[in-house]
């Protein structure tokens, strides 16, 4: 394997590194995202069933 080649593979490897890394982010995000719209609709539940002055 030529030095070209070699630095070709690294570069396909960081690619797909990056790529992950930044699929994994997503998920997390996606997660978050998630709890915290169950966290203000529980807010929001709590807030109707408050008895109104």
């Amino acid at each position: 394997m030529t030095e070209k080649q070699k630095n070709e593979k690294l570069v396909d490897a960081e690619k797909f590194i990056k790529a992950s890394a930044t699929l994994d982010d997503i998920d997390q995000l996606e997660k978050l995202i998630e709890a915290r719209r169950k966290f203000l609709v529980d807010i929001i539940c709590l807030t109707d069933d408050a008895p109104t002055k």
